[in-house]
């Protein structure tokens, strides 16, 4: 019954109007070219997405990476002025116990450093 019907519109409008049927494929068609070109610009959108996200880990990770050499560098000057006071023997307990403090978190600050390395 359905291919009757389809046959029938099909003989009373298309073959009597050539024109509306040219128009109806042409119509379909760039349904279907639009449809294409939407799916390819999604696409190509995440593609992009996934790289800014490659490239934000990236940086992040820089940006981590220099803070922690930065402070790094800071407690290791630090570290040295206190051990000067310490070998002159003019440190106070409370130098000690800063320059225990400081190396503590030296160490951490660098086993930081290696654990991004290994990233």
């Amino acid at each position: 019954m359905a291919s009757g019907f389809v046959d029938s519109v099909f003989d009373q409008t298309f073959k009597r109007h050539p024109y509306l049927f040219l128009f109806v494929l042409v119509c379909c068609g760039g349904v279907l070219g639009a449809s294409y070109k939407v799916f390819a610009e999604e696409v190509d959108v995440q593609r992009r997405f996934v790289q800014l996200d490659s490239r934000i880990t990236r940086l992040e990770h820089r940006v981590d990476r220099g803070f922690l050499e930065n402070q790094a560098f800071s407690l290791g000057s630090e570290i040295y002025k206190l051990e000067r006071l310490v070998a002159d023997g003019e440190a106070e307990p409370r130098d000690h116990e800063r320059l225990t403090r400081l190396r503590f978190d030296l160490s951490r600050i660098n086993r930081e450093l290696d654990s991004l390395s290994g990233d």
